[in-house]
């Protein structure tokens, strides 16, 4: 498989690395990055859960409703890295500006807009459909493009953007099922071993459909990536194997909503989430917020921003993966306590956008999740 360049792509070297620059940020801000505050020690459990809740949906809201407002992404200033971790919490809510007016990015993207790092090309077509699938470019090391196989397609997932939904790619309309099928015919060819990103969109968009044959001639199936990401290595893992643990939640949740038995290797995934589940309550800190050393060992920083991220995204991976019945615990509810503290305190800082909107996503989760266990007469 071949990807012809796109001068539209092209970037002089000092340009590139100014993107690369920009990465790290989605505000001006000449605020300090480093905030100190008093406490410096971690507690192994939480007090009981009491009547009166310490978050209640509100706050979610407002919470995210500032950040959706507060922070402005630009077509012409932020890279695809950057604006795609957005559309992560917000979805079809997600504006941007171009040359200074607002646009609705997924309707931007789905009539072929330009954004820098967004590159897609019309690729194979697919031996089962018959269609020409999408093939993108991966762009582990700039921060400006897909930073892993299969990013987009899973941020498109967990945003709820249909598979029936038609995108441009150059003069050609293909749908986001498309793009799928050639992310089936080439899961072979994962040149990073990395599967997540891949499960969590097969899954979400195929929940019936765990068998395919893939390029290489071999039938693949869900229990195989599964398998493989369960062998691997969190510690090395980006973001502390936050992802790699999502992906497991998200095929667990459906494999068992489509009728599959909590045996095998779903046993297994089940009791590996829970055990990190555990960790991540044990080694809560004082404050509410979670790890530093995520899934390696306790740990608190003074940053502010370093322990948005470390709390953000171990926060998302709760909230993705812990039983229904777990998600009014008083820890739970501290983490996320503390995550909106630390957006109200950030406020005018800039931010890595990695660590902003997936601590985002995970309030938009929790807040998704609290309202649909919330009885029909109570109006909180």
């Amino acid at each position: 498989m071949s990807l012809e360049p796109n001068s539209q792509f092209t970037r002089p070297y000092w340009l590139r690395k100014l993107a690369i620059l920009m990465a790290g940020c989605c505000l001006m801000s000449c605020a300090p990055s480093v905030v100190q505050n008093s406490f410096d020690a971690t507690e192994v459990g939480n007090k009981p859960a009491t009547d009166t809740p310490l978050i209640d949906i509100g706050r979610l809201d407002a919470t995210l409703n500032r950040e959706l407002t507060r922070r402005q992404l630009s077509l012409q200033r932020h890279a695809a890295w950057q604006i795609m971790h957005g559309f992560l919490p917000y979805g079809e809510q997600l504006t941007v500006l171009n040359n200074g007016q607002p646009v609705n990015l997924l309707e931007h993207l789905l009539a072929g807009g330009a954004m820098l790092g967004w590159e897609l090309y019309p690729g194979d077509t697919i031996p089962t459909t018959k269609r020409k699938g999408i093939i993108t470019r991966l762009s582990e090391a700039d921060y400006y493009g897909q930073g892993h196989v299969d990013q987009w397609l899973a941020i498109m997932a967990q945003a709820g953007v249909p598979k029936e939904a038609e995108i441009k790619v150059g003069e050609a309309t293909f749908t986001i099922e498309d793009w799928l099928r050639q992310s089936q015919y080439d899961v072979s060819r994962n040149v990073t071993a990395e599967y997540a990103w891949t499960l969590i969109a097969l899954s979400h968009y195929f929940p019936t459909e765990r068998k395919w044959v893939a390029r290489d001639g071999n039938t693949w199936d869900w229990e195989t990536m599964v398998e493989f990401e369960l062998n691997e290595d969190l510690v090395t893992a980006a973001c502390g194997g936050t992802h790699r643990l999502e992906a497991l939640a998200m095929a667990l949740d459906t494999h068992l909503a489509n009728g599959g038995k909590l045996d095998g290797i779903w046993l297994t995934t089940r009791q590996r989430l829970d055990a990190e589940i555990e960790k991540v309550r044990r080694w809560q800190n004082r404050d509410g917020s979670l790890s530093s050393h995520f899934f390696e060992r306790p740990g608190a920083t003074a940053d502010l921003v370093q322990r948005l991220s470390s709390s953000g995204h171990l926060f998302e991976f709760v909230v993705i993966a812990a039983p229904d019945d777990m998600l009014r615990e008083r820890w739970i509810q501290r983490a996320a306590q503390r995550i909106c503290e630390l957006l109200d305190l950030t406020t005018e800082q800039d931010l890595e956008c990695g660590s902003l909107y997936h601590a985002l996503n995970g309030l938009r989760v929790y807040r998704d999740r609290l309202a649909a266990q919330r009885p029909s007469n109570d109006p909180a």
